[in-house]
Protein backbone atom coordinates (compact mmCIF):
# COMPACT_ATOMS: atom_id res chain seq x y z
CA UNK A 1 0.00 0.00 0.00
CA UNK A 2 1.17 3.37 -0.80
CA UNK A 3 2.17 5.89 2.05
CA UNK A 4 1.12 9.17 2.41
CA UNK A 5 3.87 11.80 2.88
CA UNK A 6 4.14 13.12 6.70
CA UNK A 7 3.57 16.73 4.91
CA UNK A 8 0.20 15.60 3.46
CA UNK A 9 -0.50 13.98 6.44
CA UNK A 10 -0.35 17.36 8.84
CA UNK A 11 -2.05 19.52 5.96
CA UNK A 12 -5.10 17.37 5.76
CA UNK A 13 -5.20 17.34 9.65
CA UNK A 14 -5.01 21.31 9.52
CA UNK A 15 -8.07 23.55 9.62
CA UNK A 16 -9.19 24.11 6.16
CA UNK A 17 -7.54 26.84 4.25
CA UNK A 18 -9.06 28.43 1.22
CA UNK A 19 -8.14 32.01 -0.20
CA UNK A 20 -6.29 32.36 3.17
CA UNK A 21 -8.92 32.06 5.04
CA UNK A 22 -8.90 29.38 7.97
CA UNK A 23 -12.24 28.07 9.72
CA UNK A 24 -12.37 26.37 12.63
CA UNK A 25 -13.19 22.26 12.32
CA UNK A 26 -15.89 22.60 15.44
CA UNK A 27 -19.18 24.75 15.35
CA UNK A 28 -18.16 25.48 19.17
CA UNK A 29 -15.46 27.58 17.63
CA UNK A 30 -16.92 29.06 15.24
CA UNK A 31 -17.09 32.94 14.91
CA UNK A 32 -20.69 34.47 15.19
CA UNK A 33 -19.89 36.17 12.36
CA UNK A 34 -19.27 32.87 10.43
CA UNK A 35 -15.73 32.11 8.37
CA UNK A 36 -15.54 30.85 4.79
CA UNK A 37 -13.18 28.52 2.86
CA UNK A 38 -14.57 29.14 -0.17
CA UNK A 39 -14.11 33.28 0.14
CA UNK A 40 -17.74 33.81 0.16
CA UNK A 41 -17.94 35.28 3.75
CA UNK A 42 -21.15 37.57 4.67
CA UNK A 43 -19.89 38.70 8.42
CA UNK A 44 -22.77 40.87 9.10
CA UNK A 45 -25.56 38.48 7.68
CA UNK A 46 -24.17 35.63 9.54
CA UNK A 47 -24.11 37.86 13.13
CA UNK A 48 -27.92 38.19 12.70
CA UNK A 49 -28.17 34.33 11.47
CA UNK A 50 -26.48 33.41 14.81
CA UNK A 51 -27.60 36.59 17.07
CA UNK A 52 -29.65 35.24 20.27
CA UNK A 53 -32.80 37.04 20.13
CA UNK A 54 -34.47 37.35 23.66
CA UNK A 55 -37.47 35.17 24.16
CA UNK A 56 -38.73 37.31 27.23
CA UNK A 57 -38.86 40.29 25.04
CA UNK A 58 -42.04 42.06 23.71
CA UNK A 59 -43.78 39.13 20.57
CA UNK A 60 -44.28 41.20 17.46
CA UNK A 61 -46.89 39.38 16.18
CA UNK A 62 -47.01 38.84 11.77
CA UNK A 63 -49.03 37.88 9.37
CA UNK A 64 -48.04 36.87 5.76
CA UNK A 65 -49.39 39.69 4.43
CA UNK A 66 -47.01 41.19 6.88
CA UNK A 67 -44.23 39.56 5.40
CA UNK A 68 -45.52 40.56 1.73
CA UNK A 69 -45.49 44.45 3.02
CA UNK A 70 -42.16 43.29 4.48
CA UNK A 71 -40.84 42.30 1.12
CA UNK A 72 -42.29 45.23 -1.04
CA UNK A 73 -40.58 48.09 1.15
CA UNK A 74 -37.68 46.79 0.90
CA UNK A 75 -38.13 46.21 -3.22
CA UNK A 76 -39.90 49.33 -3.58
CA UNK A 77 -38.71 51.99 -1.37
CA UNK A 78 -35.14 50.73 0.31
CA UNK A 79 -34.08 49.35 -2.92
CA UNK A 80 -31.50 47.17 -1.16
CA UNK A 81 -29.48 44.70 -3.35
CA UNK A 82 -30.42 41.42 -3.32
CA UNK A 83 -29.61 38.24 -4.88
CA UNK A 84 -26.76 35.63 -4.93
CA UNK A 85 -22.74 37.52 -4.03
CA UNK A 86 -24.86 40.51 -2.56
CA UNK A 87 -23.87 42.27 0.72
CA UNK A 88 -25.45 44.80 2.82
CA UNK A 89 -23.38 47.33 4.66
CA UNK A 90 -23.99 48.26 8.24
CA UNK A 91 -25.98 51.43 7.35
CA UNK A 92 -27.93 49.57 4.83
CA UNK A 93 -28.64 46.75 7.57
CA UNK A 94 -29.82 49.62 10.01
CA UNK A 95 -32.49 50.90 7.21
CA UNK A 96 -33.98 47.04 7.37
CA UNK A 97 -34.76 47.57 11.70
CA UNK A 98 -37.94 50.03 11.23
CA UNK A 99 -40.52 49.61 8.41
CA UNK A 100 -44.11 50.68 8.47
CA UNK A 101 -46.71 48.20 8.34
CA UNK A 102 -50.39 48.50 8.30
CA UNK A 103 -50.24 47.96 12.03
CA UNK A 104 -47.26 49.59 13.58
CA UNK A 105 -44.28 49.02 12.36
CA UNK A 106 -41.20 45.99 12.56
CA UNK A 107 -38.01 45.19 11.08
CA UNK A 108 -34.51 43.39 11.44
CA UNK A 109 -33.95 42.17 15.01
CA UNK A 110 -37.43 42.53 16.42
CA UNK A 111 -38.74 39.76 18.56
CA UNK A 112 -41.70 38.01 16.26
CA UNK A 113 -44.32 35.62 15.98
CA UNK A 114 -46.22 33.71 12.72
CA UNK A 115 -48.67 30.92 12.48
CA UNK A 116 -48.83 28.57 9.74
CA UNK A 117 -48.59 25.12 8.17
CA UNK A 118 -45.51 23.12 6.57
CA UNK A 119 -45.89 23.69 3.16
CA UNK A 120 -45.99 21.03 0.60
CA UNK A 121 -42.60 20.47 -1.00
CA UNK A 122 -42.35 21.97 -4.90
CA UNK A 123 -39.42 19.51 -5.63
CA UNK A 124 -39.29 15.66 -4.86
CA UNK A 125 -35.14 15.74 -4.66
CA UNK A 126 -35.71 19.07 -1.58
CA UNK A 127 -37.99 17.87 0.60
CA UNK A 128 -39.68 20.26 2.88
CA UNK A 129 -38.10 20.60 5.41
CA UNK A 130 -34.73 19.76 4.40
CA UNK A 131 -31.07 19.82 6.02
CA UNK A 132 -29.33 23.23 4.33
CA UNK A 133 -25.98 23.04 2.91
CA UNK A 134 -22.84 23.83 4.47
CA UNK A 135 -22.63 27.56 4.54
CA UNK A 136 -20.17 30.63 5.90
CA UNK A 137 -22.72 31.06 8.79
CA UNK A 138 -21.73 27.35 10.15
CA UNK A 139 -17.83 27.88 9.09
CA UNK A 140 -18.91 25.78 6.22
CA UNK A 141 -18.71 22.63 8.27
CA UNK A 142 -20.43 19.41 7.17
CA UNK A 143 -23.00 16.92 8.67
CA UNK A 144 -25.96 17.53 10.09
CA UNK A 145 -25.24 18.59 14.04
CA UNK A 146 -23.91 21.55 12.15
CA UNK A 147 -26.42 22.80 9.40
CA UNK A 148 -29.43 24.31 9.36
CA UNK A 149 -32.57 23.00 9.21
CA UNK A 150 -34.55 24.91 6.54
CA UNK A 151 -38.57 24.66 6.99
CA UNK A 152 -41.21 26.76 4.46
CA UNK A 153 -44.49 27.51 6.13
CA UNK A 154 -47.42 29.09 4.52
CA UNK A 155 -50.60 30.48 5.69
CA UNK A 156 -53.56 27.53 4.61
CA UNK A 157 -53.07 23.56 4.61
CA UNK A 158 -51.97 22.43 1.41
CA UNK A 159 -50.49 25.30 -0.25
CA UNK A 160 -46.77 24.83 -1.82
CA UNK A 161 -43.74 26.62 -0.85
CA UNK A 162 -44.01 29.43 -3.74
CA UNK A 163 -46.61 30.94 -1.44
CA UNK A 164 -44.87 30.44 1.92
CA UNK A 165 -41.78 32.04 3.40
CA UNK A 166 -38.63 30.10 5.19
CA UNK A 167 -38.03 29.63 8.81
CA UNK A 168 -34.74 27.90 10.19
CA UNK A 169 -33.49 25.93 13.20
CA UNK A 170 -30.14 26.86 13.56
CA UNK A 171 -27.56 23.92 15.05
CA UNK A 172 -26.86 26.66 17.68
CA UNK A 173 -28.63 25.39 20.41
CA UNK A 174 -31.63 23.35 18.76
CA UNK A 175 -33.14 21.35 20.81
CA UNK A 176 -32.68 17.63 20.82
CA UNK A 177 -36.28 16.31 19.43
CA UNK A 178 -36.46 19.54 17.10
CA UNK A 179 -35.53 16.91 14.40
CA UNK A 180 -36.32 16.64 10.56
CA UNK A 181 -38.47 13.38 11.20
CA UNK A 182 -40.65 15.20 13.77
CA UNK A 183 -41.24 18.37 11.37
CA UNK A 184 -42.26 15.68 8.17
CA UNK A 185 -44.96 14.18 11.28
CA UNK A 186 -46.15 18.04 11.37
CA UNK A 187 -46.40 18.69 8.05
CA UNK A 188 -48.09 14.98 7.40
CA UNK A 189 -50.77 15.60 9.93
CA UNK A 190 -51.41 18.69 8.79
CA UNK A 191 -50.35 20.58 12.24
CA UNK A 192 -50.79 24.10 12.75
CA UNK A 193 -47.62 25.74 13.98
CA UNK A 194 -46.56 28.52 15.78
CA UNK A 195 -42.76 30.14 14.97
CA UNK A 196 -41.49 32.69 17.47
CA UNK A 197 -38.00 33.93 16.52
CA UNK A 198 -35.85 36.92 15.23
CA UNK A 199 -36.93 38.64 11.79
CA UNK A 200 -34.20 38.65 10.12
CA UNK A 201 -33.67 39.58 6.44
CA UNK A 202 -31.89 37.08 3.63
CA UNK A 203 -30.49 39.58 0.92
CA UNK A 204 -28.17 36.76 -0.47
CA UNK A 205 -31.65 35.48 -2.24
CA UNK A 206 -34.18 36.19 -4.54
CA UNK A 207 -37.55 35.73 -4.13
CA UNK A 208 -39.13 32.78 -5.82
CA UNK A 209 -42.96 32.58 -6.37
CA UNK A 210 -42.83 29.74 -8.89
CA UNK A 211 -40.95 27.14 -11.31
CA UNK A 212 -39.37 29.88 -13.64
CA UNK A 213 -39.13 32.48 -11.21
CA UNK A 214 -35.22 33.25 -10.41
CA UNK A 215 -34.35 29.43 -10.42
CA UNK A 216 -30.46 28.97 -9.66
CA UNK A 217 -29.83 29.00 -6.28
CA UNK A 218 -33.06 30.33 -4.66
CA UNK A 219 -35.88 28.53 -2.56
CA UNK A 220 -39.20 28.86 -3.26
CA UNK A 221 -40.73 31.73 -1.36
CA UNK A 222 -42.32 35.08 -1.74
CA UNK A 223 -40.13 37.19 0.73
CA UNK A 224 -36.99 37.21 1.87
CA UNK A 225 -37.84 38.00 5.26
CA UNK A 226 -37.54 34.67 7.26
CA UNK A 227 -37.78 34.01 11.40
CA UNK A 228 -34.05 33.26 11.80
CA UNK A 229 -33.14 31.79 14.30
CA UNK A 230 -36.21 30.24 15.79
CA UNK A 231 -36.62 29.90 19.47
CA UNK A 232 -39.69 28.25 19.96
CA UNK A 233 -41.32 26.21 17.62
CA UNK A 234 -45.10 25.13 18.63
CA UNK A 235 -47.41 22.66 17.28
CA UNK A 236 -51.47 22.55 17.71
CA UNK A 237 -52.57 19.15 18.96
CA UNK A 238 -55.95 19.82 19.20
CA UNK A 239 -57.92 17.30 16.95
CA UNK A 240 -59.77 20.28 15.38
CA UNK A 241 -56.79 21.99 14.85
CA UNK A 242 -57.99 24.93 15.86
CA UNK A 243 -55.44 26.44 18.07
CA UNK A 244 -54.91 30.47 17.94
CA UNK A 245 -51.49 32.35 18.06
CA UNK A 246 -53.03 34.85 20.71
CA UNK A 247 -53.82 31.98 23.46
CA UNK A 248 -51.87 29.32 24.99
CA UNK A 249 -54.74 26.49 24.77
CA UNK A 250 -53.52 23.83 22.72
CA UNK A 251 -50.36 24.17 21.89
CA UNK A 252 -47.13 22.00 22.44
CA UNK A 253 -43.69 22.68 22.13
CA UNK A 254 -41.96 19.88 19.38
CA UNK A 255 -39.76 19.22 22.10
CA UNK A 256 -42.63 17.98 24.48
CA UNK A 257 -44.63 16.10 21.54
CA UNK A 258 -44.55 12.57 21.46
CA UNK A 259 -43.81 11.29 18.04
CA UNK A 260 -46.17 8.40 18.41
CA UNK A 261 -49.16 11.56 19.25
CA UNK A 262 -47.72 12.78 15.52
CA UNK A 263 -48.45 10.27 13.92
CA UNK A 264 -51.82 9.57 14.53
CA UNK A 265 -52.61 12.65 12.65
CA UNK A 266 -50.58 11.57 9.42
CA UNK A 267 -52.58 7.84 9.92
CA UNK A 268 -53.86 7.27 5.85
CA UNK A 269 -57.92 6.35 5.72
CA UNK A 270 -57.90 2.78 4.98
CA UNK A 271 -59.97 2.74 1.51
CA UNK A 272 -58.18 3.17 -1.71
CA UNK A 273 -58.49 4.17 -5.14
CA UNK A 274 -56.45 5.03 -7.66
CA UNK A 275 -56.71 6.97 -11.08
CA UNK A 276 -53.89 6.60 -13.66
CA UNK A 277 -55.00 9.19 -16.52
CA UNK A 278 -57.10 8.61 -19.80
CA UNK A 279 -57.34 5.13 -18.69
CA UNK A 280 -58.46 5.14 -14.96
CA UNK A 281 -58.69 2.06 -12.80
CA UNK A 282 -62.51 1.88 -11.70
CA UNK A 283 -62.90 0.65 -7.98
CA UNK A 284 -65.93 0.99 -5.30
CA UNK A 285 -64.28 2.85 -2.00
CA UNK A 286 -65.61 2.20 1.19
CA UNK A 287 -68.08 4.23 2.89
CA UNK A 288 -67.14 8.00 4.21
CA UNK A 289 -63.51 8.72 3.30
CA UNK A 290 -61.57 7.22 0.10
CA UNK A 291 -58.05 8.14 -1.02
CA UNK A 292 -57.49 8.79 -4.87
CA UNK A 293 -54.11 8.57 -6.52
CA UNK A 294 -54.35 10.79 -9.47
CA UNK A 295 -51.13 10.38 -12.13
CA UNK A 296 -50.56 13.40 -14.53
CA UNK A 297 -48.03 13.95 -17.52
CA UNK A 298 -47.28 17.26 -19.15
CA UNK A 299 -44.26 19.20 -20.59
CA UNK A 300 -43.18 20.77 -17.13
CA UNK A 301 -43.35 20.07 -13.57
CA UNK A 302 -46.34 22.19 -13.24
CA UNK A 303 -48.58 20.70 -16.04
CA UNK A 304 -48.05 17.32 -14.64
CA UNK A 305 -49.20 18.20 -11.42
CA UNK A 306 -52.07 20.01 -12.80
CA UNK A 307 -53.17 16.74 -15.00
CA UNK A 308 -52.54 15.08 -11.75
CA UNK A 309 -54.73 16.99 -9.84
CA UNK A 310 -57.06 16.98 -12.56
CA UNK A 311 -57.29 13.51 -13.33
CA UNK A 312 -58.00 13.10 -9.41
CA UNK A 313 -61.14 14.95 -9.05
CA UNK A 314 -62.47 13.23 -12.35
CA UNK A 315 -61.83 9.98 -11.16
CA UNK A 316 -63.98 11.08 -7.72
CA UNK A 317 -66.71 12.89 -9.14
CA UNK A 318 -67.39 10.20 -11.47
CA UNK A 319 -67.52 7.63 -8.66
CA UNK A 320 -69.41 9.79 -5.92
CA UNK A 321 -72.14 10.19 -8.90
CA UNK A 322 -72.26 6.89 -9.59
CA UNK A 323 -73.69 6.83 -6.12
CA UNK A 324 -75.99 9.63 -5.97
CA UNK A 325 -73.71 12.12 -4.35
CA UNK A 326 -70.88 14.92 -5.02
CA UNK A 327 -67.16 14.86 -4.49
CA UNK A 328 -65.43 16.53 -1.74
CA UNK A 329 -61.73 16.51 -1.06
CA UNK A 330 -61.49 16.98 2.42
CA UNK A 331 -57.37 16.86 3.17
CA UNK A 332 -54.73 18.78 0.95
CA UNK A 333 -53.23 16.54 -1.92
CA UNK A 334 -49.89 15.39 -1.42
CA UNK A 335 -47.41 14.69 -3.98
CA UNK A 336 -46.10 11.23 -3.83
CA UNK A 337 -44.01 11.14 -7.22
CA UNK A 338 -42.54 13.28 -9.73
CA UNK A 339 -40.45 11.65 -12.41
CA UNK A 340 -38.63 12.74 -15.63
CA UNK A 341 -39.97 10.65 -18.75
CA UNK A 342 -39.03 10.63 -22.58
CA UNK A 343 -42.41 12.76 -23.00
CA UNK A 344 -41.64 15.35 -20.29
CA UNK A 345 -42.95 14.98 -16.83
CA UNK A 346 -45.17 12.67 -14.79
CA UNK A 347 -46.37 13.32 -11.47
CA UNK A 348 -48.58 10.71 -8.97
CA UNK A 349 -50.90 12.63 -6.31
CA UNK A 350 -52.48 11.34 -3.25
CA UNK A 351 -56.33 13.11 -2.28
CA UNK A 352 -58.68 12.26 0.16
CA UNK A 353 -62.52 12.65 -0.57
CA UNK A 354 -65.48 12.37 0.65
CA UNK A 355 -68.98 11.75 -1.00
CA UNK A 356 -71.72 13.92 0.07
CA UNK A 357 -75.29 13.40 -0.69
CA UNK A 358 -76.87 16.27 -2.60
Amino acid sequence: MRLVPRLVLALLSYPFMTQGQTCPLTLASCPRDGCSTKGANHPLLNEKKNAEPNPNGDIRPLTFSDFKALQDYVSGQLKLPMGFGTDLSASQRLRLAKIPLTSGSSGEGAYVQVAGFLAQPTNPKTPNPHLSDPESANCDLPDEENNDYHIGIVEHDGEDEFKGIVVEMVPRGRRQKWTLEALDLVRDGHRRVLVRGQLMFDNVHKIRRNYGENKMGNSPRFSLWEVHPITEFQVCMRPSNNCTPNTAAGWSDLETVQVADLKKFSAEPPAFFAATGPAMETATPSSGQFTVIGRGEGVSPRAALDAAHANASAAALSECEARGGTAKPIAPSHEIETAKSAQGWQVSIRQVYQCEQR
